[in-house]
């Protein structure tokens, strides 16, 4: 069995991936686990890497890093952290982190 922070972190992207569904991404389901090349946490977003997060203490470091590799494993030049807030369930409340030279930076360029 699972222990809890797995289980909370089963539940967020589950919910997440349904509220995505819901407001006009139909394509997006929890990406399948255990794969050697990581890719993120949720599928059907073209050319964005998703990766789920819902811990009380947030581990931006380390997380960034590994958003960084499952990009590269994906192809993409694009992600995000879907960082549950404490207290509040609904995934439309959540915030969503990503750095700043990959938001205002052409991808063009």
């Amino acid at each position: 069995m699972p222990n809890s922070s797995k289980r909370k972190g089963d539940v967020w992207e589950r919910e997440c991936a349904a509220w995505a569904r819901r407001n006009g991404y139909p394509e997006v389901e929890r990406m399948r686990a255990g794969w050697a090349e990581d890719r993120g946490d949720l599928d059907g977003f073209v050319g964005l890497v998703v990766e789920c997060k819902a811990v009380k203490q947030p581990l931006w470091g380390a997380w960034l890093s590994s958003l960084d590799w499952k990009m590269g494993n994906a192809g993409c030049r694009d992600g995000v952290l879907w960082v549950k807030r404490q207290g509040i369930a609904d995934p439309g409340e959540g915030l969503i982190v990503q750095r700043a030279r990959n938001y205002f930076v052409d991808p063009d360029f």
